[in-house]
């Protein structure tokens, strides 16, 4: 029987072009998902993968699937890092004219950790269990 991963979703902090938005997180592998940023008039999928970075922080591929408003993203997807508070990019639009505002990938990523939904174990089947035995301690 093929493993089912669990769905998240979280509100996304409100913004001037998205006050309503929200995603939708589903861990298929170790350091990989399917998210869904659902706003009221879109919804973009993306195949998200994290990779190794030199810097101090995560960094993220972002595949689209579909949905995505910025046709640009078609050409390869977009890469996310997620630092410090002031240290964030997004190869997005809307990181880019948004004068270093956080765009809507940077808030998906960082609700994914902030929640600790990327570090979930991958294969949520296997037995995490204590695996110590159980000493009951000795009456007197």
């Amino acid at each position: 029987m093929p493993a089912t991963f669990p769905t998240f979703a979280e509100l996304l902090p409100p913004t001037k072009s998205a006050p309503h938005a929200g995603i939708r997180w589903t861990l298929t592998a170790a350091g990989k998902g399917l998210l869904s940023i659902e706003a009221p008039r879109k919804c973009a999928v993306y195949v998200v993968v994290e990779f190794q970075t030199a810097w101090a922080g995560r960094a993220f591929h972002f595949e689209c699937l579909g949905g995505q408003s910025d046709k640009d993203s078609l050409k390869g997807g977009y890469d996310v890092f997620i630092g410090r508070p002031h240290e964030t990019r997004c190869d997005c639009k809307g990181w880019a004219y948004g004068r270093g505002k956080p765009c809507r990938h940077i808030a998906a990523v960082r609700a994914i950790i902030e929640n600790g939904w990327m570090d979930c174990p991958a294969n949520l089947d296997a037995d995490s269990g204590n695996t110590e035995p159980n000493e009951l301690p000795e009456t007197i």
